[in-house]
């Protein structure tokens, strides 16, 4: 198995933001079909998630990859 490491720094309405965006998602899950048509969207905005994004994106350039198989020994 490989496992990455990655390090990313959020500030606090990044945080918040990402938090908001995965309650969201997790009502979304929750309700049937009918039921999502109802649920209220936040303040969700695109430039938002583009940031979110990119530093996702970027986290990856200074991941840390250790491979715990044994054939790697």
């Amino acid at each position: 198995m490989t496992t990455y490491q990655y390090n990313l720094e959020l500030n606090d309405s990044e945080t918040l933001y990402l938090d908001d965006l995965l309650k969201f998602a997790e009502i979304y899950i929750n309700s049937d079909a009918e039921g999502r048509a109802d649920i209220k969207v936040w303040n969700l905005h695109q430039g938002a998630v583009d940031a979110l994004r990119a530093k996702l994106s970027a986290s990856h350039k200074d991941a840390i990859l250790t491979s715990t198989s044994s054939a790697c020994r």
